[in-house]
């Protein structure tokens, strides 16, 4: 989980402009269990996908783990 961008729950995939498919991802929830930084916005239209939906940058998920800041839940 190297990954620097996270949605909250019920963001459509269209709505997240990610190159392939759905099913081409597997799916993380996460608990949160301390604050972090992070910058919300709404992603921007690519890879043929609407966009415009919520989406969290932040330091890659990994560190966020080891930090203890977020627990994966699924």
């Amino acid at each position: 989980m190297t990954g620097r961008y996270t949605a909250p729950e019920g963001v459509p995939f269209e709505k997240r402009a990610m190159p392939g498919k759905e099913s081409d991802y597997e799916i993380f929830k996460f608990k949160v269990k301390k604050p972090f930084e992070s910058k919300r916005s709404k992603a921007t239209p690519w890879f043929g996908k609407k966009g415009m939906g919520i989406q969290d940058r932040h330091v890659p998920i990994s560190d966020l783990i080891k930090s203890g800041e977020l627990e994966v839940i699924k």
